[in-house]
C-alpha cells in the first residue's frame, strides 16, 4: 500500500493542483497548516509562502508533500478531498 505523500509523487500535477486548489477554497484553516508545515521543512517562515502568488503556493505545497516528511500534510490534502468528492456524490 502507497503513503500519502508517495501517492501525491505518482499523481499529475494538475490533479494534485486541484486537490489542493480545493482545499484552499473550502478549508482555509487546514491549507494555512498544511502551508506552515511546507514552511518549516523549508525553514522559512509561513508569511514568506503566504506572500507568494497562490499558483507558486500550490506548486510548492504540491512538491513538498511527495516526502515521507511531510506525511501528515499529505494525508491531510488526501481526506479533505475525499471527504468533499464523497459528501458531492451523496
Amino acid at each position: 500500500m502507497l503513503a500519502a505523500h508517495e501517492i501525491f509523487g505518482f499523481m499529475s500535477e494538475r490533479l494534485a493542483y486541484e486537490i489542493v486548489e480545493q482545499l484552499h477554497q473550502n478549508d482555509r484553516e487546514s491549507y494555512k497548516n498544511v502551508l506552515a508545515a511546507v514552511a518549516e521543512a523549508q525553514r522559512v517562515r509561513p508569511e514568506f509562502l503566504q506572500r507568494k502568488p497562490r499558483a507558486e503556493q500550490h506548486r510548492i505545497i504540491r512538491e513538498w508533500v511527495c516526502r515521507p516528511r511531510l506525511e501528515a500534510a499529505a494525508i491531510t490534502l488526501l481526506q479533505n478531498w475525499l471527504v468533499k468528492i464523497k459528501t458531492r456524490d451523496a
